[in-house]
C-alpha cells in the first residue's frame, strides 16, 4: 500500500491560513483502508476508535508508518554503491539545499532527515565461491 510513499507522499499534512494542519486527501483515503482493515483483523464493532484499532491490530498510525517508510527508504538510498545511477544525483542533493518552492523528492527525503551521506556505513557485496570439497546436494536442507 504504500509502495511509493517517500516520493508520493513528501506532504502529509498542510498549513491552513489559520495556522491549523489540514491531512492530504491521500493520507486520509489511505487511514480509511487501514481502518477498514483492522475492523477486519480485530473483528471490533464499526463505532471503535480507530486508535484503539490500530492498536489491537498491531498496526502503527498511518502518518507514523509514513515516515517510517520514508526514513528506511531514505537510509537504503544513501548506502547505496558509487557504481549506482542515482549515486551521483544523491551527492548533488546532499550538498546544495534547495530553497525553491518545488524541491525534489531525493532533497527533500535527505534534508528532511538529515541524513549524511559520508556518515552512513556503505557494505559491498561479497560472493564466495563454492568450496572444492562441497556439491550442490551436500549444500542442500
Amino acid at each position: 500500500m504504500l509502495y511509493g510513499a517517500s516520493v508520493t507522499l513528501v506532504a502529509q499534512a498542510r498549513p491552513r491560513k489559520d495556522g491549523k494542519l489540514v491531512k492530504s486527501s491521500v493520507v486520509s483515503k489511505l487511514t480509511s483502508i487501514q481502518r477498514k482493515a483492522a475492523l477486519i483483523i480485530t473483528g471490533a464493532l464499526s463505532t471503535t476508535a480507530t486508535d484503539l484499532l490500530d492498536l489491537h491490530a498491531g498496526l502503527l498510525p498511518l502518518p507514523l508508518e509514513i515516515k517510517r517508510h520514508r526514513q528506511r527508504d531514505t537510509a537504503r538510498l544513501c548506502t547505496l554503491p558509487d557504481t549506482h545511477p542515482l549515486y551521483q544525483q544523491l551527492q548533488r542533493a546532499a550538498k546544495h539545499p534547495r530553497l525553491a518552492r518545488h524541491i525534489s523528492p531525493l532533497h527533500n527525503l535527505l534534508h528532511r532527515f538529515d541524513l549524511k551521506l559520508s556518515q552512513l556505513e556503505t557494505r559491498k557485496p561479497v560472493r564466495f565461491a563454492e568450496s572444492p570439497g562441497t556439491s550442490e546436494s551436500d549444500t542442500q536442507f
